[in-house]
């Protein structure tokens, strides 16, 4: 039997899934590219995608901008969920703190990295 209504789940589930993956792509490619340039501004060149199709001053290039744009889909759909999953089962004062920890030592490096520029 045909039915309308399956139809229209599957067709509002990948409507979901192809603007996620457009967004993802668009949010990863706008982070290369203010990253990028900002760099390049430095006289730094932290990566280059010359050598790939369809690339903006090397910085940014479409199939790189798809894959992010799919690894992104994928990966917040099954392990993220899953790691929020098993996160929400430790005690909050415990996440809380292991968060400060994790957020003091991204700063740390990430200013140790900016010194050796």
């Amino acid at each position: 039997t045909y039915s309308r209504k399956g139809d229209s789940v599957w067709l509002e589930r990948f409507m979901r899934y192809l603007i996620y993956f457009l967004l993802a792509a668009t949010f990863a490619t706008v982070g290369e590219l203010v990253i990028g340039v900002i760099f390049q501004g430095l006289g730094r060149e932290l990566w280059s995608y010359s050598a790939y199709p369809h690339n903006y001053k090397g910085v940014i290039c479409l199939p790189v901008s798809v894959f992010w744009g799919a690894l992104l889909t994928v990966v917040m759909r099954y392990p993220f969920s899953w790691l929020i999953q098993g996160l929400e089962k430790i005690p909050r004062s415990i996440r809380w703190t292991v968060s400060v920890l994790f957020a003091v030592a991204l700063s740390v490096d990430f200013f140790l990295c900016l010194t050796r520029l």
